[in-house]
């Protein structure tokens, strides 16, 4: 059969910020409460969330939220429990 194989150095000014090379997952939310910051709870039925402190996340389709949380932004995160 045929094989091969490819090398690319893009240098030292290429950044890569993707840390495990999966696509992005989505989740979706159960709860937002409305504290400062906003705290954030997904369905338990989906499982672990799988995020960590300092990953970026956006939302969609959000309603009501007092403009805690909009669609389209990245937010930082601060874990603080795993669902």
């Amino acid at each position: 059969g045929c094989f091969g194989k490819v090398f690319c150095d893009f240098g030292p000014k290429f950044i890569c910020s993707d840390k495990d090379g999966n696509p992005p997952a989505t989740s979706q939310v159960e709860t937002i409460l409305q504290e400062n910051p906003a705290v954030v709870k997904v369905l338990e039925d989906q499982g672990r969330h799988g995020l960590e402190t300092g990953d970026f996340v956006t939302f969609a389709k959000v309603k009501g939220g007092n403009g805690k949380i909009e669609s389209g932004e990245t937010y930082e995160v601060n874990v603080t429990g795993p669902l």
